[in-house]
C-alpha cells in the first residue's frame, strides 16, 4: 500500500497545511511518524476541554497500553507510567516525584523551591520528609527530620578542617565528630585536642554540671564486657578484659588472656586473687580479700624525700564524727631519722581515745618494740602495767629465760626457762614487796602441778596433779567435744564425764557408768536413757539385782520420802517407825472443804466387776483385780489414765489403778449393810 493511497484512508482525520503541519483529529494509528523540520521540529497533543488529561501511549497492539505519558493539563503536570503505574510526577514548580514499585506512594522527591533531594513522602505539613540533602545556612549537606512535623532533625556535613560532623537541629557544634585524623569526638568536635595516648574515642564536653558517662546494656540474666585486644584472633583478641555479670551482680578484671586477677562483689567485698573475695566467713564481711602463692602485697608511698614523716600510712577514719580527731586507727611506716644515706625506719601504731589520736605501739630500726613507749630499750619494752602494777622484764640472757618481777625486784610473779630446770613455767603470788610463794609449774615434760613443785613424782605420772591440804575445787570450763573430770588415777577408781553431745553429766565406778543427770534435770540410777521403761521426770532407778532403791533412817522413825506438790504443798509421805513403814496421802480436815456422808454405797460397789486374770508379762500368775476403765465409771478417782490412750508415736499409754481409793466405798457399803441388818434384827 502506497502512502498516498494511507493518508486517503484516513479521510478528514489528517490534514497538512502549508507550513507542513500535521493535525489528526480523533484517533490516529501509524505504522511510523517521522517528523522533519530545519526548525524546531514538535508534537503538539491538544485537549479542547482546558480540564482533562492528554497522554501519549507506548503501545505493542491496540490491548493496554504498557508505557504512558500523561498530562494534567489543569494541573500543569506530567506524569509517566509503566504497566499501569505511576512512576514519575513532575508538578508545575519543578517538583519531581518518584513513586515506589507499586505506583501507589511516592518514596523519593525533589523540591525545586528548597533545591533539596528528600526520601519519603511529599514535603508538606502532613507528611514531611524523613531525609533531605542539601545545602543550609550552616554548610550541612544531609538533613534528617523526625515524622510528623516533630521539628526535630539532624545534620550532617564536613566543616572547613575536613572533620565530618553529626549536628541536632540548626546547632553549629557537632554532636558527633569524625575528625580528619579518625578520633571520634561525641559531646566534643575536638577529639584530636586529647591526649593521643586516649583520644580515639573522647565522650563528653567538660561543660559544668555536666555529667558523662558511657552505658553497656546487657539482658538481667546475661553478662556485659569490655575488651582489650592485640590481635583478632585466639588470646590476643582479648588480652585484657572487664566484665560485668548481671545475674550475680559482680565485676571482675581479667590479664593476660582471659586470666581473672580482681573481683567486686554484689556486696562491695574486693577480692586480688581471689574470686570470692568474702568467702573468710565470720560475723563480719570482707571489704578487701587478697591471695596468692609466694607473692607480696607492696604498699609504696611517700616523695622519697628525707623528712621524717616520709613514708606510707594506713589509717581508719569515722564517718559522722562532727569534732576532735576524726582517725579512728593509724599505721605509718615512716624514716627513722633526716639522713639522707640512712635507710632506718620505724613503724608505729595508732589509736584514738577521747577524741585524742595518739601513738600507742612502735617498732624502731632495731626491732626492738616499744607499747606506752616511742623509745624502746630492749626486745619488748612495755611502759606500764602488764598484769601487774609497774612490772618489768629482766631478759636472763645466760639460758633464755623470762622473770616477770615486782618492780623492788623481791616478789617474782612469773619465771620461764632458768629457774630450776631449764624449759619449765613457774607461776608465783605474794604482795607487799615479801618474797612471793610458788603457786604453779608446767615442768619440761609438760606435766602440771598445782600446789607442788614436783608435778612428776607426787602425780604418778599425771598430767595434771592438784597438792592442798585443805579442802578445795577444781572447776573445768568448757571445751572440745567432750569435758571429763576423772577423779583418780584410772577410769577403774571413778571420774565424772560431762557428755557436751547429749548435755548429760554422767558418774562412772569400776569402769561403768552407775548415776547420770540428763540435760533436763532428770535423775538417772542404773540406766543411761530417759524414759526408756516409761516417761521420768524425776529420778529413775534401775538395778539388776532386785532392789532398786534404799531409803536408810537412821532413828528409830523418821519420814524418808516426802511428797510435795508445784504449789509446794505437802501431798504424801513415807514413813517408818520401827521395823514398819507406812504409805501416807494427805487427809487432814484442814486441807477439805464441801464434806457430806458418803450415801448409796452399796449401789456403786456392786457395779464393780472384780476379775481374775494373768498380766501378759507374768503369764503364768493368776491374781484378782480390776479393769481400769471399768472402775473409772464408778470410782474415777482410783483410777489414772485415759481408757485407750497412745502417744504421739502410736505407742499405748496404760491405765493404772490405786485399789486404796476403793476403800471408803467399801467401808460406806458394810455400814449401809450393817443398818440393814440391824433394822432386820430389830423387825
Amino acid at each position: 500500500m502506497t502512502k498516498a493511497r494511507e493518508i486517503a484512508e484516513l479521510g478528514q482525520k489528517l490534514t497538512v497545511d502549508a507550513s507542513g503541519n500535521i493535525d489528526v483529529s480523533g484517533t490516529g494509528t501509524f505504522d511510523g511518524l517521522t517528523v522533519e523540520t530545519a526548525t524546531s521540529p514538535k508534537i503538539t497533543i491538544s485537549e479542547n476541554t482546558g480540564t482533562g488529561t492528554a497522554s501519549l501511549d507506548f503501545v505493542a497492539t491496540s490491548s493496554f497500553p504498557k508505557t504512558k505519558i500523561t498530562t494534567d493539563i489543569a494541573a500543569a503536570s506530567m506524569a509517566f507510567s509503566t504497566i499501569g503505574n505511576d512512576r514519575l510526577l513532575i508538578a508545575n514548580n519543578g517538583d519531581i516525584s518518584f513513586y515506589d514499585s507499586a505506583g501507589s506512594s511516592q518514596s523519593f522527591f525533589w523540591d525545586a523551591s528548597a533545591e533539596q533531594l528528600q526520601l519519603g513522602t511529599l514535603n508538606n505539613s502532613v507528611n514531611p520528609a524523613v531525609l533531605a540533602i542539601k545545602s543550609d545556612a550552616n554548610g550541612h549537606a544531609l538533613t534528617i527530620e523526625e515524622p510528623a512535623g516533630a521539628g526535630e532533625s539532624w545534620q550532617i556535613g564536613v566543616d572547613v578542617d575536613g572533620d565530618l560532623g553529626f549536628y541536632n537541629s540548626t546547632s553549629t557544634t557537632a554532636s558527633i565528630t569524625f575528625d580528619d585524623s579518625g578520633n571520634v569526638g561525641i559531646g566534643t568536635d575536638s577529639p584530636s585536642s586529647f591526649n593521643a595516648s586516649g583520644n580515639d574515642l573522647v565522650v563528653g564536653n567538660g561543660v559544668a554540671s555536666n555529667d558523662t558517662g558511657i552505658t553497656i546494656h546487657t539482658n538481667s540474666n546475661a553478662t556485659g564486657h569490655l575488651l582489650f585486644a592485640d590481635g583478632t584472633s585466639g588470646d590476643a583478641a582479648y588480652t585484657g578484659y572487664i566484665r560485668y555479670s548481671h545475674a550475680s551482680d559482680f565485676m571482675a578484671f581479667h590479664t593476660n588472656a582471659g586470666s581473672e586477677r580482681m573481683r567486686i562483689d554484689s556486696s562491695g567485698s574486693v577480692g586480688i586473687g581471689t574470686s570470692s573475695p568474702d568467702a573468710q566467713g565470720g560475723n563480719q564481711s570482707t571489704i578487701l580479700n587478697l591471695e596468692g602463692s609466694d607473692n607480696l602485697v607492696y604498699f609504696s608511698g611517700g616523695s622519697g624525700g628525707n623528712a621524717v614523716d616520709d613514708g606510707l600510712a594506713i589509717e581508719g577514719v569515722a564517718t559522722g564524727v562532727t569534732s576532735g580527731d576524726k582517725r579512728t586507727g593509724s599505721i605509718l611506716i615512716t624514716r627513722a631519722n633526716t639522713s639522707t644515706t640512712s635507710l632506718d625506719s620505724k613503724i608505729t601504731f595508732y589509736t584514738t581515745a577521747s577524741g585524742s589520736h595518739a601513738e600507742r605501739m612502735r617498732i624502731d630500726a632495731s626491732g626492738n618494740v616499744g607499747i606506752g613507749t616511742s623509745s624502746p630499750a630492749v626486745k619488748l619494752h612495755v611502759s606500764g602495767p602488764v598484769g601487774v602494777t609497774d612490772s618489768f622484764i629482766s631478759n636472763q640472757t645466760s639460758l633464755g629465760g623470762i622473770d616477770y618481777q615486782s618492780a623492788n625486784t623481791a616478789t617474782r610473779y612469773f619465771s620461764w626457762g632458768p629457774v630450776g630446770t631449764v624449759g619449765q613455767h613457774i607461776w608465783f603470788s605474794g604482795s607487799g614487796g615479801v618474797a612471793a610463794s610458788e603457786r604453779m609449774r608446767i615442768d619440761s615434760s609438760g606435766n602440771v602441778g598445782i600446789g607442788t613443785s614436783d608435778p612428776a613424782s607426787l602425780g604418778g605420772g599425771a598430767k595434771l596433779t592438784v597438792n592442798q591440804a585443805a579442802d578445795g575445787n577444781i572447776v573445768f570450763a568448757r571445751g572440745g567435744s567432750t569435758r571429763q573430770v576423772q577423779l583418780g588415777t584410772t577410769s577403774t577408781t571413778g571420774y565424772i564425764n560431762a557428755d557436751n553431745t547429749s548435755g548429760g553429766l554422767a558418774f562412772h565406778m569400776n569402769a561403768s557408768e552407775r548415776m547420770r543427770i540428763d540435760s533436763s534435770g532428770n535423775l538417772l540410777v542404773g540406766t543411761t536413757e530417759e524414759g526408756s521403761h516409761g516417761v521420768v521426770t524425776g529420778i529413775e532407778v534401775q538395778s539388776a539385782s532386785g532392789t532398786n532403791l534404799v531409803c536408810v533412817n537412821t532413828s528409830s522413825t523418821g519420814t524418808p520420802v516426802r511428797f510435795i506438790t508445784s504449789s509446794n504443798t505437802l501431798a504424801g509421805t513415807i514413813t517408818t517407825s520401827g521395823s514398819s513403814a507406812a504409805y501416807n496421802t494427805s487427809s487432814d480436815y484442814r486441807l477439805k472443804e464441801n464434806v457430806v456422808d458418803l450415801t448409796g454405797a452399796t449401789t456403786r460397789l456392786k457395779q464393780l466387776e472384780p476379775k481374775r486374770f494373768n498380766f501378759i508379762a507374768d503369764a503364768d500368775r493368776t491374781v484378782d483385780g480390776f479393769i481400769a476403765h471399768e472402775v473409772q465409771s464408778v470410782v474415777p478417782e482410783a483410777i489414772t489414765g485415759t481408757h485407750n490412750e497412745v502417744d504421739v508415736d502410736g505407742n499405748p499409754v496404760y491405765q493404772g489403778i490405786d485399789q486404796s481409793k476403793l476403800v471408803p466405798l467399801l467401808v460406806a457399803t458394810i455400814k449401809e449393810l450393817e443398818a440393814r441388818i440391824t433394822a432386820l434384827e430389830n423387825g
